[in-house]
């Protein structure tokens, strides 16, 4: 599917034409604010008729990694599987997938870790070389994250690591990291941390526009800029469903 099938393409003409798409275009260009953005449907006519205005938002067509990018997710998470506690496998006729929670409530939320305790079952794997190994596995060790009596971390935004194809205003921007912001789509993600007991974080749409916008003012300021545009969405697929997290889309315009 592309934006250039005749149903999609009636599907971004019929909805530029609606009061959403006209609501979307007010709050994001509106004169004389600081931080202009808001929630948006991640639709793909929705998002491609908006980026086919804007010019800065993600394509409709286009939201998932480079080539590039998809080697560095897959490497990584061979990483992960190496590295950090796993589940059993899973029974026959069911598909595993990569637990990524202790992997991000320590790298993201600086929960420390230990070594997986002998009653860990550990299975051999092969790595990046293409050996068969025996993986060191560490787990959050939230005894001791406990007894820090450190403040309960609650949410980051970071960039994402595998950011989207993304349009670019000025190519040689790229070279001059002061003006990267301005000339260049951010791709960060919102990251909302939660217990190993907790149930998910449920963040209402309200709480969390407001979370990226006072999170992006610190980024944006200690890049020495004043004002930003941001969208962002609640992913409709979500790959990483171990920690809530909303995708965030900026520029300093």
């Amino acid at each position: 599917m592309t934006a250039d099938d005749p149903s999609e393409v009636a599907a971004i003409a019929k909805h530029r034409q609606t009061t959403e798409f006209a609501a979307l275009l007010e709050v994001l260009t509106a004169p004389g604010h600081q931080f202009r953005g808001c929630q948006v449907d991640p639709a793909r006519p929705k998002l491609q008729a908006l980026q086919d205005v804007l010019g800065w938002t993600p394509s409709g067509y286009a939201t998932r990694p480079s080539p590039e990018m998809q080697e560095r997710k897959s490497h990584d998470r061979l990483q992960v599987l190496l590295a950090y506690r796993q589940p059993p496998p899973p029974p026959p006729g069911q598909t595993a997938t990569v637990a990524m929670y202790d992997y991000l409530c320590h790298t993201l939320f600086g929960v420390p870790v230990r070594p997986v305790g002998p009653e860990v079952h550990v299975p051999e794997m092969i790595n990046l070389e293409g050996k068969i190994v025996k993986p060191q596995w560490v787990e959050c060790d939230w005894s001791q994250s406990e007894s820090a009596c450190s403040v309960r971390p609650t949410k980051v935004l970071r960039p994402n690591r595998y950011p989207y194809q993304l349009p670019r205003r000025n190519r040689r921007s790229v070279f001059h990291r002061a003006h990267e912001f301005r000339h260049r789509t951010q791709h960060w993600i919102l990251w909302y941390f939660h217990g190993p007991c907790d149930p998910l974080p449920n963040r209402s749409d309200g709480e969390i526009d407001s979370d990226i916008r006072s999170e992006l003012a610190k980024v944006v300021k200690a890049a020495g800029f004043d004002h930003f545009d941001y969208i962002w969405y609640r992913n409709p697929s979500i790959s990483v469903p171990d920690v809530s997290h909303v995708q965030v889309f900026w520029i300093v315009p």
